[in-house]
């Protein structure tokens, strides 16, 4: 835990790949203090979204959660009945029977 405050800093660190490494030394430390827990937080926010991403597998790594709760995607299908199934058949049916006659015009 004596390395935290080093870890730490490298968040701030200008390199993108330094601040990925930082993500992943703390992703694999076996405890996560409060700062660097406050840390990989504003890290989840990072321009580079590499870093990004490595600090929120840090975070849920550590709490077992994302950092925030995935937008529900609502049901937009709708229910398919007999008479929807039905009117796709007979759709279907007529562009064959199209099909049909002008395959069968063109032969002529």
């Amino acid at each position: 835990m004596g390395d935290t405050p080093r870890i730490v800093a490298k968040l701030s660190n200008p390199s993108a790949n330094k601040r990925f490494d930082a993500c992943e030394e703390l992703r694999v430390m076996p405890a996560l203090p409060e700062e660097a827990r406050l840390a990989l937080q504003a890290a989840v926010n990072d321009p580079d979204h590499l870093v990004a991403d490595a600090a929120t597998r840090a975070l849920r790594m550590h709490t077992g959660t994302p950092t925030s709760p995935a937008p529900a995607v609502p049901d937009v299908t709708p229910p398919i009945g007999p008479s929807v199934l039905a009117l796709a058949l007979a759709g279907l049916l007529i562009t064959l029977a199209s099909a049909c006659i002008l395959c069968a015009g063109s032969l002529r």
